[in-house]
């Protein structure tokens, strides 16, 4: 998903459930979107209010 479609579907302040692909064990926890997503050459990277603060959108999925 490219930022224009993530910004359109998830509003800052959206609540999302963080999922790093590295993570052997459950999951990142529940965390809000602080800004906007914006497209790099690495990937679609938006930033969060909990440690790493900058994720890639394809970690995150929807708390609804």
């Amino acid at each position: 998903m490219n930022a224009r479609a993530f910004n359109q579907q998830f509003l800052p302040g959206s609540p999302m459930i963080y999922c790093p692909k590295d993570s052997v064990i459950g999951y990142g926890g529940v965390v809000k979107i602080v800004d906007k997503a914006r497209d790099f050459k690495c990937g679609t990277i938006v930033e969060i209010d909990r440690e790493p603060f900058f994720v890639k959108t394809d970690s995150l999925k929807p708390a609804r």
